[in-house]
């Protein structure tokens, strides 16, 4: 049973995960055209200080959450290789948690640039529309 269950649920989280990244994008595209701003011309935001931090954070978490859950089932924790791999992916996962906490001031700051960027270019789109008529 496992072995289908287990490549069944990767792939169902890639999916998830290219599923929610591409309606994101679609619906940034769709309020930027709403503006009257072609999305091609909107620089994306770049240098966001930890943004993926905590996405990775999570992954690794939850694989040293499964590698446990399953081998505590399994009851094959003697190699000791394979627990320092888990203990390590956990604590890594945790320190990236927390450079995304500690990064949040810089984030905030690097989207209110985005977004002054994306004003700045709605209001010069709108005053060269105003202007042609």
């Amino acid at each position: 049973m496992e072995e289908v269950l287990v490549p069944l649920g990767l792939f169902a989280s890639v999916v998830l995960v290219v599923y929610l990244t591409s309606s994101h994008r679609q619906r940034e595209r769709l309020e930027l055209a709403s503006l009257g701003i072609d999305p091609a011309t909107v620089p994306a935001p770049t240098s966001l200080m930890g943004s993926l931090a905590l996405c990775w954070g999570l992954i690794l978490i939850a694989l040293a959450a499964a590698a446990i859950i399953y081998y505590t089932i399994a009851g094959e924790m003697e190699d000791i290789h394979i627990l320092f791999a888990i203990i390590a992916a956990f604590f890594c996962g945790v320190a990236l948690i927390v450079y995304h906490l500690l990064t949040g001031g810089m984030r905030r700051w690097g989207m209110q640039l985005y977004e002054k960027k994306v004003d700045c270019l709605s209001r010069r789109n709108k005053n060269n529309s105003q202007a042609r008529v």
